[in-house]
């Protein structure tokens, strides 16, 4: 046994050993990240709401400041 874990055999089993180690960490890697980009989508979904009314935000606040200089009675 000794042998087969020195020799030739030996780096087979534990290249066969690592690509099995490989392939579990990619498929519980894989669950995660279907669970996260769920996650990341509602975040990246909500950044783009606050970004839009922040938007809408500016042009009415510019707007009214606007109007104020318009009128000359801007504080």
């Amino acid at each position: 046994m000794v042998l087969l874990l020195v020799g030739g055999a030996g780096l087979g089993i534990g290249v066969l050993f690592a690509a099995i180690i490989s392939v579990d960490i990619i498929n519980r890697l894989r669950l995660r990240w279907s669970a996260y980009r769920g996650v990341l989508a509602a975040d990246l979904a909500a950044l783009r709401e606050w970004t839009s009314m922040a938007r809408a935000h500016w042009r009415q606040t510019t707007a009214i400041l606007d109007e104020a200089d318009r009128r000359g009675s801007r504080p």
